[in-house]
């Protein structure tokens, strides 16, 4: 009988797939999951003793219904947290890990991104069943900047649902904000506490830096106008190709002194 199990066990892990980046199994085989058996990816099954036997049946049923929703749409998903919501309400924690592992064949983790899932649509409404599974888990995640989410959900209500790799951007692009703004705001915090010469001094050097860069500006504004002037505008485009092709700036103004100096030598009468 544990030969069986294992063999049973083995089949399962390799007939499922999960997305490493968001933790969501999806079947890789066209066999329905309620097939492959109730077996846990320890190899055991759920004990259901000590349970009444109205909730132990609802839970096998629940269990059931969520191995046929696997790998399927978005809404799928989001039914498949909520039946695991439900679930989690007969169960304590440890319980209900063993369950899921056990009876629904799934990671803990993703069960908890169901769930996620399930929240944001019961918060937000129906429009989130219009985006992507990996969409929806990363809106559906806690650091998940609530300006993204409404964003994303509001143009989808509008009928402009955003690829997964456009909603990835602008999550990590408000991430990156947030993370600049508290950056400043520390830094801002710090300065307030500096002596007052201590922060005068460094004002100071702030403003220096930033005449100094006004400065040199200023005179690559005027270089790329005599250029212009010198050479047109074709004769401009083909020298930034030219030292953007080469990739090494310093190595060809280096190349192009050398000929300059070789032509005006070839050019100067001999003695």
């Amino acid at each position: 009988m544990q030969v069986i199990r294992r063999q049973e066990h083995q089949r399962n892990k390799n007939q499922q797939k999960s997305d490493p980046e968001i933790g969501i199994i999806v079947s890789a085989s066209a066999r329905p999951l309620t097939e492959v058996g109730s077996q846990a990816l320890a190899g055991e099954c759920f004990n259901y003793s000590t349970l009444q036997d109205e909730v132990a049946s609802k839970l096998r049923l629940q269990a059931v219904r969520i191995k046929e929703r696997i790998g399927k749409a978005t809404q799928d998903l989001i039914d498949i947290g909520r039946d695991l919501q439900a679930a989690r309400q007969h169960l304590e924690r440890g319980q209900f890990i063993t369950w899921v592992e056990a009876e629904v064949g799934i990671p803990a983790r993703s069960a908890q991104n169901y769930m996620a899932m399930a929240r944001l649509a019961d918060d937000q409404g129906e429009t989130v069943s219009l985006l992507s599974p990996r969409s929806v888990q990363r809106l559906a995640a806690k650091s998940a900047p609530s300006e993204v989410v409404q964003e994303v959900l509001a143009r989808a209500r509008s009928g402009d649902v955003l690829p997964e790799g456009t909603v990835s951007k602008l999550i990590s692009h408000a991430k990156l904000q947030q993370r600049e703004a508290e950056r400043r705001a520390a830094l801002d915090a710090k300065r307030r506490k500096e002596p007052k010469k201590k922060r005068e001094a460094r004002e100071e050097r702030e403003r220096r830096w930033q005449e100094e860069q006004q400065q040199r500006k200023l005179q690559e504004n005027e270089a790329a106008e005599t250029l212009i002037e010198v050479l047109g505008v074709d004769g401009v485009a083909l020298v930034v190709k030219v030292f953007s092709d080469t990739g090494n700036f310093n190595n060809l103004v280096d190349a192009l002194r050398e000929k300059i100096s070789a032509s005006s030598d070839d050019g100067r009468p001999q003695a």
